[in-house]
């Protein structure tokens, strides 16, 4: 005879759900009873795939896609990179420029209102004999170049010398077309602006050989245009060091500063000078007047020393100095090779001897 009992009793299990055994005899029957105990199941887990191995293999997933994104970001970068590279005109150094004309019009503006706004009441008048100077040597300068005139200029010379010397009479420039109206030069635009700054903390404001030639090499290689260009490159550079490594922003933008943008700014203004070389040369003026002039510079600056030029965005006078006297054959070639400056030396020499 068998009972069913869910009683405490000592049993054995027998599966998850059903617990039975043979419980002890009563006292009073030798018949041992079977105990069954029923116990609910324990409460049952889903679980569709292994969390581990999902969490591992999505990982897995966001670095390939992230490593082909950066794979193909570099791509298309150098592509774009390389399709915008020039050669400079003047020196066949290669770089990068990345600005219409229309934009860099409208940077050269801006420059030119910033020196207005920073120099108020320092710039001189026209009538002043140190800005007469300056504006005779810029006009000699763009006329003997082929750059242009200056802007308040009312006869557009086509030839380098006054028609006393040259036999010619003044002729509007007639290669002056609709198309460059209203571009800045360096552009294909030839109006250029003049400003003649009287500042006694610069030494150099009455250089007014020196001056004019280098600045005007500056305009001619499209410096201004050449850094605008790669500000957006050195922007996303900074942002994605700042971004991926602990150091800040303002540590990231003096390594841009020490790395790229004073190298470059020393760069630019060698070949300036090498551009102004030329120009004076073919001006008629001496080139070898810009070394003496940095002879000048250089001795006022040991008696009022700066800077290492490492964290200067000129190179230092000396250097400047040296790499001209390796440029001067050149620009004596260039001189020697200009009609104009042949008559300029005969009636030079003709007055010397007159004397």
């Amino acid at each position: 005879m068998f009972r069913t009992s869910f009683g405490a009793s000592s049993c054995t299990r027998l599966s998850n759900t059903w617990r039975a055994s043979l419980c002890k005899p009563r006292t009073f029957s030798s018949n041992p009873r079977l105990c069954i105990r029923f116990t609910p199941p324990s409460r049952a887990r889903y679980v569709r795939f292994d969390e581990s191995s999902t969490s591992g293999s999505n990982s897995r997933r966001t670095d390939l896609w992230g490593r082909r994104f950066g794979v193909g970001f570099l791509v298309v970068g150098a592509v774009y990179y390389i399709a915008h590279l020039e050669q400079v005109p003047e020196t066949g150094r290669w770089r990068y420029m990345d600005v219409d004309p229309k934009r860099e019009t409208e940077l050269a503006e801006e420059v030119h209102a910033q020196i207005l706004k920073e120099n108020k009441g320092k710039i001189l008048p026209a009538n002043h004999p140190l800005t007469q100077v300056v504006r005779d040597v810029a006009q000699q300068l763009l006329h003997a170049n082929d750059l242009g005139y200056l802007s308040d200029e009312r006869v557009k010379r086509a030839h380098s010398l006054p028609a006393w010397l040259s036999g010619q009479s003044d002729v509007y420039d007639t290669n002056i077309s609709s198309q460059r109206d209203g571009l800045a030069p360096g552009t294909g635009g030839r109006e250029w602006k003049v400003v003649v700054i009287h500042d006694p903390r610069v030494v150099n404001a009455a250089a007014t050989y020196v001056s004019s030639p280098s600045e005007m090499g500056h305009v001619v290689a499209r410096h201004v245009s050449e850094r605008y260009s790669l500000a957006n490159w050195l922007l996303l550079a900074a942002t994605f060091i700042t971004t991926y490594t602990p150091l800040s922003f303002p540590v990231v933008d003096l390594m841009m500063t020490l790395v790229f943008n004073l190298p470059m700014s020393r760069s630019q203004e060698l070949e300036a000078d090498k551009i102004g070389l030329e120009l004076a040369a073919k001006a008629c003026y001496d080139p070898a007047g810009a070394i003496s002039m940095f002879e000048k510079f250089e001795m006022h600056s040991r008696s009022h020393p700066g800077l290492i030029e490492f964290l200067q965005t000129h190179p230092s006078h000396v250097r400047r100095i040296e790499r001209m006297k390796t440029l001067l054959p050149e620009a004596y070639a260039v001189q020697a090779a200009t009609p104009e400056c042949a008559q300029v030396q005969d009636m030079a020499y003709a007055m010397q001897n007159f004397s």
